[in-house]
């Protein structure tokens, strides 16, 4: 699930440049809501940046969510934590919002009763979002911002397609994500493309151009007028994408002297971050690689549990990392400073290595209440361990069938599917909790080919086939 007001990624550097023409646009939209946008663009082309610069000039009340990369099967999650936080500002309730009080416990003071429920498992779904709906309508006027929403879950996905078509008053709604795959798509884009013409305003965000890398370059370096090798080598070797363009001149501000005099300094993010790893000793590169493998932010807890540390040895390393520019503090903790720096990491750490971490990563968080069944699919399949992921994937698909998500427990159970070594009574029983979870959405037509595969297996069980 997501966390709340993730204040970290609303941070990042002093200048701003650049994107004129779209911020004018997404202030015009926001300033006259009901509006639905989506701030779309590749993993470091500055969308959480974008919408900070737009957020910084606003008043009123934001509603701030953050999806994330291995969340667990919970419906309408990064919506729910979204607004758990702004209970108290609540005005007065649609009945029908009380259709949420399972999923929110916590807000039962001032939600309305919960309706009797519907024999209709689809009116029981309109149902709940129009309680999302009605709650949202209670917290306006009011600016939603939503990040990182190719990670969402069906739910949220569905709500905000039905948000299109009956919007809010008052509400302003910002969603970023990443573009979908030339060879796939994602359930927001799905989603969002089932909403009528007009009703979702789309703001791609490309690379920077030569004079916003130029200003950059000016404002880091502190130079008046950078040469213009300077800049022309910037934007042929990051191409364009600010992240790593501020990572490359956060480096060469920090060796001072001519930027192109000394071609020691690196230009691309991976060479950037070998830079920042040389002088960490040993245990910190060991304690920011589990980091990496944990996860987006690293608890320092589980990382002490797993390297068999202790956590002021750990603590201290994180700190160290922080200090070389590999962690950011996000106000709830030291993180990686952008997902991509995390994966540079990761990649970095030997691949047995790798399988090790994710294992005893698996382990320790089996002894967390409740078990995080979703994290531990992830981690026990990146180790290799199938009869644990299969295990902890039916479990997840499970709980997401329980909470009404048929559409993640087709995702987790579809994983199963990939393991070649799977018996055969495990994969027919997992088989028919696919079908019976498939049987509605998009995850049916990558459902029926797994189905009709087994089905042409001769050596079913009696009864399997039906």
């Amino acid at each position: 699930m997501a966390s709340p007001n993730r204040a970290g990624r609303l941070r990042g550097p002093v200048e701003f440049v650049g994107r004129t023409d779209e911020l004018a646009l997404l202030r015009r939209l926001v300033g006259t809501p009901p509006c639905l946008v989506l701030v779309e663009g590749e993993p470091g082309i500055g969308k959480s940046r974008f919408v900070r610069e737009l957020l910084a000039s606003l008043p009123g009340q934001l509603l701030i969510g953050e999806c994330d990369d291995v969340p667990e099967p919970f419906p309408l999650g990064v919506l729910l934590d979204a607004v758990r936080a702004h209970a108290d500002r609540l005005g007065p309730l649609n009945p029908v919002a009380g259709a949420l009080a399972p999923l929110l416990p916590e807000l039962a003071d001032v939600l309305p009763a919960t309706p009797p429920p519907l024999a209709d498992p689809a009116a029981e779904r309109h149902r709940l979002l129009r309680a999302v709906g009605a709650v949202l309508a209670g917290l306006a006027p009011a600016v939603l911002v939503l990040e990182d929403l190719h990670w969402a879950d069906p739910a949220t996905c569905d709500f905000l397609a039905y948000l299109s078509g009956h919007p809010v008053a008052g509400l302003a709604v910002v969603l970023t994500a990443r573009p979908p795959a030339p060879d796939g798509s994602t359930p927001i884009h799905d989603a969002l493309a089932r909403t009528p013409p007009g009703a979702v305003t789309r703001v791609p965000l490309g690379p920077l151009g030569a004079e916003d890398v130029r200003r950059l370059a000016a404002g880091a370096l502190r130079l008046g007028e950078p040469p213009r090798q300077l800049t022309t080598t910037l934007l042929d070797r990051t191409a364009g994408i600010p992240f790593v363009v501020e990572e490359v001149l956060r480096t060469l501000a920090e060796r001072g002297g001519d930027p192109l005099a000394d071609d020691s300094v690196p230009f691309v993010l991976r060479d950037v971050l070998l830079w920042r790893l040389r002088p960490l000793d040993d245990v910190t590169r060991e304690v920011l690689g589990a980091a990496a493998v944990l996860g987006r932010a690293p608890d320092p807890r589980i990382l002490a549990a797993v390297l068999g540390q202790e956590r002021a040895a750990v603590a201290a390393a994180l700190t160290a990392a922080h200090r070389a520019g590999l962690l950011h503090d996000a106000g709830d903790g030291l993180r990686f400073r952008h997902d991509l720096a995390r994966q540079v990491v990761y990649d970095l750490v030997p691949r047995q290595t790798r399988d090790w971490l994710h294992l005893r990563i698996a382990r320790v968080l089996e002894q967390k209440l409740p078990r995080p069944v979703a994290q531990l699919a992830h981690h026990y399949r990146l180790a290799g361990s199938d009869a644990d992921f299969v295990r902890n994937a039916e479990a997840a698909a499970d709980l997401a069938t329980e909470r009404g998500d048929d559409a993640t427990a087709a995702g987790f159970l579809l994983q199963t599917m990939d393991v070649a070594e799977l018996p055969r009574p495990v994969r027919v029983r997992l088989a028919g909790k696919l079908g019976r979870s498939a049987i509605d959405g998009l995850s049916q037509a990558t459902a029926i080919p797994v189905l009709e595969r087994l089905l042409a297996d001769r050596r079913l069980p009696p009864g399997a086939p039906g």
